[in-house]
């Protein structure tokens, strides 16, 4: 059985428009393929890191420091790819 690691990690915004409809398409399709659990919490508020609908929700602008604790076999790596997407700012200019 793998190892399940248990993450806990901050992503700031850095996209004009903050977690609209696109970004959180990109922050879902990120997670695709990855066994992992994602909770993302911001302003209290907890929401499922899985689904593109939860994340619209929370409606966090720019610069908005959101919350995220990964679960499951591969926590790292889905750690890393939503790292990297805040990173470069969803795709967005």
């Amino acid at each position: 059985m793998a190892d399940e690691s248990n993450l806990r990690a901050q992503l700031t915004l850095k996209n004009k428009q903050g977690l609209h409809a696109r970004a959180a398409a990109v922050f879902v399709r990120a997670l695709a393929g990855l066994k992992a659990e994602v909770s993302v919490t911001w302003q209290d508020r907890v929401v499922n890191g899985r689904s593109m609908l939860d994340l619209m929700t929370l409606g966090a602008p720019y610069g908005s420091v959101l919350e995220i604790q990964i679960n499951g076999a591969d926590a790292d790596a889905a750690l890393a790819a939503l790292s990297k997407v805040a990173e470069d700012r969803f795709y967005e200019e």
